[in-house]
């Protein structure tokens, strides 16, 4: 069985990349993908659902196996 940790690591660091990317700030991002900004501040970056993750792919072009780790680069 896989180690989910293992791929997930570092996603938070790979979500601050795709922000500063996409040329809009995190408040910006959150407003578009109809969620609360605390999504991509402090306390609330422990978990994000595959609904969130599918947003914020849309929204910044981003790559969801790139985002989870699955993938060493975006392109």
């Amino acid at each position: 069985m896989m180690k989910i940790k293992g791929y997930v690591e570092g996603f938070w660091d790979r979500v601050d990349v795709v922000c500063a990317r996409s040329g809009m700030s995190k408040q910006e991002i959150t407003m578009r993908m109809g969620v609360n900004r605390k999504l991509l501040y402090g306390s609330d970056r422990a978990n994000i659902s595959s609904l969130y993750l599918a947003r914020l792919c849309a929204v910044t072009g981003a790559d969801a196996n790139w985002m989870l780790g699955l993938k060493g680069s975006e392109s």
